[in-house]
This record gives structure tokens, C-alpha cells and sequence, in this order.
């Protein structure tokens, strides 16, 4: 799959509006995985287009990455973060490079991301900046100056540079993967901003 997408990424390809669509666009945009993430988007009523967007954003589709913050996979869960998700999830025998396994890493990241959006009250945006920065750091900013803002105002107002433009880039790829899927590229994630946090998740 990663090396698929980054053959195609190479090639000239015509616009992904050109009609009719070159299909190589969906090598580029694939639906990354599709079998092994449906489950887990059905379980939590997870919007795919945002598992994909994540995906790319976090290790470019590929399941062996290990970053320099020692974060590991397709959705990139960090050790500490695993050991957490683990004993939610009743995972005795976790090990760390369990996590290079694509339906593990799949079942790890959706299940936090899943609780991520039921602390911030099914708020895709700031779910998203606290995947990047932590629910406790996003939890903070909203208790600081969240009432009353609108959801724009919100993420110009991140302290951290990569968790402000994390959800951008995030929304572009979702936009562009509906695009090459021969959906409108709109991408809505709400306005208002709720600045009410549950307490499920604190890590």
C-alpha cells in the first residue's frame, strides 16, 4: 500500500478534476487498509475519511514507521499511550512493536481517537489537535479561552504550532480523498465550539 501510494505520488498524473478521473488517483488517495478499519469505524461511528486522513498525516500510509518521538505504526501510538490503551482494552500481552501490525495499530488508534471524540463531545477539530498535542494540553486551552468561541477562532488560538496545523492538514487529505472517491471535496466540522470536556480520557 505505502509503496503503491509513492509510485503513484511520482507519476503525472492529470487533475484530480479532470473528467473522467484518472483511477490512479485512488492509488494516491486509497482506502488504506479498508477491511481491517471497518470494523472499528462501525464499533465507534468513526467517519473513515478522517482514520485516512490521520493515516496519512501520521506515517504516510506506511505500517512500519517509527518516529523520532517514538511513536510507532500507521496511526502512530506512542508507548506510553499503548500501555494505556492496552489495559482499557484487556490486552495483556502487549508489546510496543505489536503496534508495526497494521490491525493492531488500527485497533489501538481507533479506539483512543474514538474516546478522544467522546471527551470533547463528538468535536472532530479538537479530537484531532489532542491526538497531535494530548487531551490534557486541549482539555487546558479550552477551559482557558474556549466559551464563547467559534471553532476557526479555536485552532488559531493553539499555542503549538504543529497541533494548529494538524487538523488542516488532516481536513485537506480527507477533502482530496473524497474528491478522487467522486464525492465534493466539503469538509464540515461544526462552528460552534463546545468548551465542555468529559473526563473518560486524561492521557
Amino acid at each position: 500500500m505505502y509503496w503503491l501510494r509513492r509510485m503513484a505520488l511520482g507519476e503525472s498524473l492529470p487533475s484530480l478534476t479532470s473528467t473522467p478521473r484518472d483511477p490512479r488517483w485512488h492509488e494516491v488517495y486509497p482506502h488504506a487498509y479498508g477491511e481491517r478499519l471497518r470494523p472499528h469505524v462501525e464499533a465507534y461511528g468513526l467517519n473513515p475519511y478522517v482514520l485516512w486522513g490521520l493515516m496519512i498525516v501520521e506515517s504516510d500510509m506506511n505500517p512500519d514507521t517509527i518516529s523520532r518521538a517514538d511513536a510507532y505504526g500507521l496511526l502512530q501510538v506512542i508507548p506510553k499511550t499503548g500501555d494505556l490503551v492496552a489495559a482499557e482494552l484487556g490486552d495483556e500481552d502487549f508489546g510496543v512493536h505489536q503496534l508495526l501490525d497494521p490491525g493492531q495499530s488500527l485497533r489501538f488508534g481507533t479506539w483512543y481517537f474514538a474516546e478522544l471524540l467522546k471527551k470533547f463531545r463528538g468535536q472532530e477539530i479538537p479530537a484531532m489537535v489532542a491526538y497531535n498535542a494530548g487531551p490534557h494540553q486541549v482539555q487546558r486551552w479550552l477551559q482557558w479561552r474556549g466559551t464563547g468561541m467559534d471553532m476557526d477562532e479555536f485552532l488559531e488560538t493553539v499555542p503549538f504550532d504543529g497541533a494548529r496545523r494538524y487538523p488542516q492538514k488532516i481536513l485537506r487529505y480527507m477533502a482530496l480523498m473524497r474528491v478522487a472517491d467522486g464525492l465534493d471535496g466539503w469538509v464540515y466540522m461544526g462552528n460552534a465550539l463546545d468548551p465542555v470536556c468529559e473526563d473518560n480520557i486524561y492521557y
